[in-house]
């Protein structure tokens, strides 16, 4: 049997604190685990970034537009002018709901984006599949 690695709680009420911050769900299972699959991988992103910053390459957050999104037409102007598409980003606090910084646009919310961040040299989807836009 695997032993589980114990929830570092400064972190996880940190987190807590910005995911409320931002709308996010923080209702947890008894396992530890966000009940809202946004919230989960938010907090696996955050776990992976302050794992980066604890004397590891800091952690590189990028974003593509979904397809959906009115701002899709960004997207296929990024690629065409040459800009790094997905683009780097940073999350940033925003009173209506555009934390999401970077790109053309400068600014996006996240249901306009898919997050990625790059660890150990490879891709890793923070955004689960959601419906609409």
């Amino acid at each position: 049997m695997q032993a589980e690695t114990p929830i570092n709680l400064e972190q996880r009420f940190a987190f807590e604190e910005w995911a409320k911050g931002h709308g996010l769900d923080v209702r947890a299972e008894g396992d530890g685990r966000f009940v809202a699959p946004a919230t989960q991988l938010a907090w696996e992103g955050y776990q992976a970034c302050c794992h980066r910053l604890a004397g590891r390459q800091p952690l590189e957050l990028f974003a593509r537009i979904r397809p959906r999104s009115e701002y899709a037409h960004q997207a296929n102007r990024m690629i065409r002018d040459g800009h790094r598409y997905p683009f780097p980003v940073a999350l940033a606090r925003d009173t209506n709901g555009y934390v999401v910084k970077g790109g053309v646009g400068g600014c996006y919310r996240l249901k306009d984006v898919d997050l990625i961040a790059v660890v150990d040299g490879a891709e890793l989807e923070l955004t689960g599949k959601r419906g609409g836009k």
